[in-house]
């Protein structure tokens, strides 16, 4: 393969690739071997007929677009970075020259990274809010751990609200008992409303030992169609009733849940950790004000190639999001009457900034020649490796070059966005003050209540 760079300039390039008559022969067979079980030619089993049966029967092109792709798969991102290129946009493919064991010549034009120059970053002043933790804070968390380490009691009494429950059921609709609606020993938060509506309320009051016939009636939206808005009884058997109970807090529960000694010793470590990352996360704040502050100062227009790209990112990532609540994006825009394109609007304004952000911090890196060293990536992509359980070598190798190139261009924004604020002017100010709410006088409330 050769790559020629033709033009470059305006923020678009061209290049051409030229492969071989034998490389553009391999990737037919490649493409041919891949795909000959879809087609069928009278005489031969489906996926056994040669290649040349199959192009007589469909046309000696019939596998070229596919060997072509397979081409650009395996040779477009390393020809560009050969020839020096920061591609944006999917490459536009003109071909030149293709034919049966003929050389295959491609022309391909791509958007390229807007760099620019950035003025104004070595006397940027931001205010930064500090946000400091509270005893009340670190009670939440303290609380929080004594709930994750509290343990279910049997009790001798009758069903309560917040009580958990083991019971069997057995689901009818008239005299038939339904396919679903069966279970033994089932755990049951009473208030948690895993349940139909009303089922758990009626158990209150019931205890171990004793049953209960429950009376409800299905959503007109039940998931299983079959059993929407019927009428159900459950016949509930009662086996324990079981109450949380939480650790005492003191000095064992401080031993029991980490390496300290001391309650107090565990409540000092919570507030230094949930400093830190309130730190951390007002720094991340302000770092980011600031670039805002740099791009409308130098005031540019972002790359709608760009812009275009990030919404479709913001779009993955909010469909992932839905996604781990069982949610997908066609059902939550029939949730919300609304379509893809929609979506897409509201993401606009977000997208228009990080790309703006982007083009200003990739472009001061490239002003100041910051660059990283492989210790100081590998440090950062440690965390990564790490929830993949994976050294940071192989890593790399599972999500590829380009994916690598993507997380060093992050890496390297991250330091300049770090630079920017260690050189930059911090003021810290006090968090403005919640607003109360007005109080309604008396009044006021039985005049709403009237209206």
């Amino acid at each position: 393969m050769k790559t020629t760079l033709i033009s470059n300039e305006n923020n678009e390039a061209t290049f051409a690739l030229d492969f071989t008559a034998e490389e553009f022969e391999g990737a037919v067979n490649e493409v041919y071997a891949k795909n000959k079980k879809h087609f069928e030619v009278k005489g031969f089993r489906k996926g056994k007929a040669p290649r040349s049966m199959i192009e007589g029967q469909y046309g000696e092109n019939i596998f070229f677009e596919d060997a072509v792709n397979t081409l650009l798969n395996k040779h477009y991102s390393d020809a560009a970075r050969e020839i020096e290129l920061e591609p944006i946009s999917s490459p536009r493919v003109d071909i030149k020259e293709i034919g049966k064991q003929q050389p295959l010549s491609l022309e391909i034009s791509v958007d390229l990274f807007p760099y620019m120059e950035v003025t104004g970053y070595d006397n940027l002043t931001i205010e930064q809010e500090k946000d400091e933790v509270t005893e009340a804070d670190v009670n939440t968390e303290i609380q929080a751990m004594q709930k994750k380490n509290a343990r279910l009691v049997s009790v001798d009494r009758p069903i309560e609200a917040g009580d958990t429950v083991i019971l069997d059921f057995k689901g009818f609709i008239g005299k038939h008992q339904f396919e679903g609606g069966t279970a033994e020993r089932q755990d049951l938060v009473i208030g948690s409303n895993t349940f139909i509506p009303g089922f758990e309320e009626q158990l209150i009051g019931v205890k171990a030992g004793e049953s209960k016939d429950v009376n409800v009636t299905f959503p007109e939206n039940y998931q299983e169609t079959e059993l929407a808005g019927k009428n159900a009884l459950f016949k509930c058997d009662i086996h324990e009733v079981k109450v949380e109970e939480l650790p005492e807090l003191d000095d064992d529960f401080a031993m029991d849940v980490s390496e300290f000694d001391t309650l107090d010793e565990l409540k000092e470590d919570i507030r230094k950790k949930m400093q830190d990352d309130k730190d951390e996360s007002a720094t991340i704040k302000a770092q980011s004000q600031l670039v805002n502050k740099l791009a409308e100062a130098n005031d540019f227009e972002a790359s709608e190639v760009m812009i275009e790209n990030e919404i479709d990112q913001l779009i993955s990532d909010f469909g992932n999001q839905l996604a781990g609540q069982g949610i997908s994006l066609e059902m939550y825009c029939q949730y919300t009457n609304s379509t893809i394109e929609d979506l897409r609007g509201t993401m606009r304004d977000s997208a228009e900034r990080n790309t703006k952000s982007k083009i200003v911090l990739k472009s001061i890196a490239r002003q100041d020649n910051i660059e990283i060293s492989e210790e100081e990536f590998n440090e950062e992509i440690q965390s990564l490796a790490d929830n993949y359980r994976m050294d940071v070598e192989t890593f790399k190798d599972a999500v590829g070059p380009d994916m690598v190139l993507q997380l060093r261009d992050e890496v390297i924004l991250k330091k300049v966005a770090e630079m920017l604020y260690e050189k930059a002017e911090v003021i810290l100010v006090d968090p403005p003050e919640p607003e109360e709410m007005p109080l309604i006088t008396e009044e006021e409330a039985e005049e709403d209540a009237e209206e």
